[in-house]
């Protein structure tokens, strides 16, 4: 029987030092084995459990986010609410001056319906003293002793073509359109026949007539052996001069040049 003498050759720290055999040994007695023993349901459970922290998580941090995103945009969103209030204030006032300012507004419309019915009423009115004024002033102006009107009468219609059906009133010069309102037809004595000539060139540069026309002269002796005076019967249109508001140069272009009316349909024509 043998024994074992190597230990005396061996320092104290290599005899009471350990082999790694022994080591690997060791530590093959302390391993315990890995076998997985949970059911498949509790594996499950707990990654369930696992991504549910983790999406509370998530949630939390989108959650911090958007609160530091509000808290940046508190300062516009206290400006844009001051703005709105501002507006709305102004609007109140601006309404309150509006309603306050009504009766004003309706007034206004009423003094422009009254303004437009004398318009339309005057444009249609004839200023008929005038008329006669000029008549004596001319038949004055012709000479002397003056012409005396023995008979006069004025009709007054709507505005139309000198010298046409519509207008009442003869017109001695056919080249040329005037406009006339009405016709004066008189009878008059004067002392001769330049008078009468005279009357007419100065109702022709008169700008309130149209058109003076005689169509009717006499010579006859007076009574008593006296001057010889002359008879005559005439008509003069009355321009729209004579107006107590005068026509537009657009009416009067109308008047003188109407529009043309459409073409009746023909047949077979849709």
């Amino acid at each position: 029987m043998s024994t074992d003498t190597s230990w005396r050759n061996k320092s104290i720290g290599e005899i009471f030092a350990r082999s790694p055999q022994s080591e690997q040994r060791a530590d093959a007695r302390l391993t315990l084995p890995q076998v997985n023993l949970l059911p498949r349901a509790v594996t499950e459970s707990i990654a369930l459990r696992r991504i549910r922290r983790l999406a509370l998580l998530a949630g939390m941090v989108i959650l911090l986010i958007a609160a530091l995103v509000w808290a940046v945009q508190i300062p516009a969103i206290r400006t844009s609410q001051d703005a709105l209030a501002q507006a709305q204030a102004t609007n109140a006032d601006e309404q309150g001056q509006v309603a306050a300012l009504a009766p004003i507004a309706q007034m206004v419309a009423q003094i422009k319906r009254q303004q437009d019915l004398v318009g339309t009423t005057m444009a249609a009115q004839p200023k008929a003293a005038l008329v006669y004024r000029h008549l004596l002033s001319a038949a004055a102006g012709a000479g002397s002793p003056g012409i005396r009107f023995t008979t006069m009468a004025v009709e007054y219609r709507p505005a139309a073509i000198a010298g046409a059906a519509d207008s009442g009133c003869p017109d001695p010069d056919p080249f040329v359109q005037h406009l006339s309102i009405g016709c004066v037809t008189f009878s008059a004595t004067a002392a001769s026949r330049e008078q009468v000539s005279r009357l007419l060139v100065s109702l022709n540069w008169d700008p309130l007539f149209v058109g003076p026309y005689v169509n009717n002269s006499l010579l006859a002796g007076a009574a008593g052996g006296g001057q010889q005076a002359v008879s005559f019967t005439g008509t003069v249109g009355i321009s729209p001069t004579g107006l107590a508001t005068a026509l537009t140069k657009e009416q009067q272009a109308l008047l003188l040049q109407p529009a043309p009316s459409p073409a009746p349909p023909t047949a077979g024509t849709s």
